[in-house]
C-alpha cells in the first residue's frame, strides 16, 4: 500500500518538476500514518467523537474563563505501528484532543481567536497524554449533548504513506516558467486525491485554504526557506477533521517537546 500511494503522491509532480527539482521535491516527504472514520479492515487505533477516558481525578479540560472543550479524538498510542514517523511518540498510553468548537460557543456572543498555545489564555486546544498504566474510566462531556452531524466511532489505520509538500509551497520555491508548466504542476497535484486521508499522525499539513503565515513555516521545515537560527521550530504532529464544526484541525508541537513526552504547549490552526 504504502509503495502505491507514494507512486500516486509523488510521480506526477516530480515528471513536471524535472530529474534535479523533482528529486530535491521528493526527499522532503516525511512518513505519515492515515487514519479514516470509515469501515475497512484496518486497526482500529483511536476513537472520534466519543467519550473520553479520564482519570478520576483529572478535571475535564476547559477553555479558560468561558467553559468546558469537546474531546476530539483519542489515539491509541501502543496500536500505531512502531518505527515509521521521523520522530517518536510514547510506546503505549493514549493521547487525547480537546478543542474549543463552534458548539461550545452557541451560548457565548463573543468573537475569539481559536488558535493559539494551549498554556495561553483562552486558547481552543488542549493535547493530553495518559501513559498506558494510567487508570481511566469514560466520562461524558459536562456541557451534555452538543449535537452536531459528528457521529461518534473508530479511527482506523487506512495505511502508512510518505507526506508531501503541498501544492502552495511547491509552487512557491519551486518556481516555473512558462505558464503551461505552472498548469501542468496544478494537474499533477490534482491527479491524486487524498478522500478519506484528512486525518493522520505526522507528515506534512495540506492545508484546505492553503498554509497560513502562522503554520507554514511550522509544518514545512526541510525547505530552502527553513528556519533561521533562534527561530522557533515546530513539526505537525496530527490533523483530524472535526465533523462537527466541518472544520481541519491542525496540531504543531516542538521536536524537543516530543522527546520528553511533553504536550502541555501544543500550537493549533483550524480551518473551514
Amino acid at each position: 500500500m504504502t509503495n502505491d500511494l507514494e507512486k500516486n503522491l509523488h510521480q506526477p509532480v516530480m515528471d513536471v518538476l524535472g530529474p534535479e527539482m523533482g528529486e530535491h521535491w521528493r526527499s522532503r516527504t516525511r512518513p505519515a500514518f492515515a487514519l479514516t472514520p470509515r469501515e475497512g479492515d484496518g486497526p482500529v487505533v483511536g476513537h472520534v467523537h466519543s467519550e473520553p477516558s479520564l482519570p478520576a481525578d483529572m478535571p475535564w479540560p476547559e477553555r479558560e474563563g468561558y467553559g468546558p472543550m469537546s474531546h476530539l479524538a483519542t489515539i491509541d498510542l501502543a496500536a500505531l505501528p512502531r518505527g515509521v514517523l521521523d520522530f517518536d511518540l510514547p510506546e503505549d498510553g493514549t493521547l487525547l484532543f480537546f478543542r474549543w468548537s463552534f458548539a461550545d460557543c452557541a451560548n457565548h456572543e463573543d468573537s475569539y481567536f481559536i488558535s493559539g498555545h494551549s498554556t495561553d489564555r483562552g486558547a481552543g486546544c488542549k493535547v493530553v497524554y495518559l501513559p498506558g498504566s494510567t487508570e481511566t474510566a469514560r466520562r461524558s462531556a459536562p456541557q451534555g449533548d452538543l449535537g452536531g452531524f459528528g457521529v461518534p466511532g473508530p479511527l482506523r489505520l487506512a495505511g502508512i504513506f510518505a507526506s508531501r509538500v503541498c501544492w502552495d509551497i511547491t509552487e512557491a520555491e519551486y518556481p516555473l516558467l512558462p505558464e503551461d508548466r505552472k498548469r501542468r504542476l496544478a494537474g499533477a497535484f490534482d491527479e491524486w486525491e487524498a478522500e478519506g486521508f484528512n486525518t493522520q499522525i505526522g507528515g506534512h499539513p495540506d492545508p484546505v485554504q492553503g498554509p497560513s503565515v502562522e503554520n507554514a513555516p511550522r509544518g514545512d521545515l526541510r525547505g530552502p526557506h527553513g528556519p533561521q537560527p533562534g527561530e522557533e521550530v515546530m513539526i505537525m504532529l496530527a490533523t483530524i477533521y472535526d465533523a462537527n464544526d466541518d472544520v481541519h484541525t491542525y496540531w504543531f508541537i516542538r521536536p524537543e517537546h516530543l522527546k520528553q513526552h511533553r504536550f502541555d504547549d501544543v500550537y493549533y490552526d483550524y480551518q473551514c
